[in-house]
């Protein structure tokens, strides 16, 4: 028997509505919820950066210095310099104006 739109979208709306009653191992959905929000909380500190902070800026994958890309027209902040000389920091910046989404030229950095 050949499934016409409306069949399927009754099997859709059927296998959703029995997959949101009955989650995956039968646990509900609170007790996942409430051990990622222990995990988030635990681990904030690790998770937090800093600008301020050398480590922050290194990039392990690799020995070169960090470098920091700046907004073609934007004043250099007092605090870039302070990184440039405690971090080594090397400031660059972008070629040109963005504007808008999608005006980035990657291959032009």
């Amino acid at each position: 028997m050949p499934h016409t739109p409306s069949t399927l979208a009754l099997l859709l709306a059927s296998a959703l509505a029995f997959l949101l009653a009955h989650p995956a191992g039968g646990q509900s959905a609170a007790p996942a919820q409430s051990s990622i929000d222990t995990y988030i909380h635990a681990s904030w500190g690790q998770l937090q950066r800093s600008m301020t902070e050398c480590k922050s800026l290194v990039d392990t994958k690799t020995n070169a210095a960090p470098v920091l890309y700046l907004p073609q027209d934007l004043p250099e902040p007092a605090a870039v310099g302070s990184l440039t000389a405690s971090c080594g920091v090397r400031v660059r910046r972008l070629p040109e104006r963005i504007g808008h989404p999608g005006a980035l030229r990657p291959a032009a950095i």
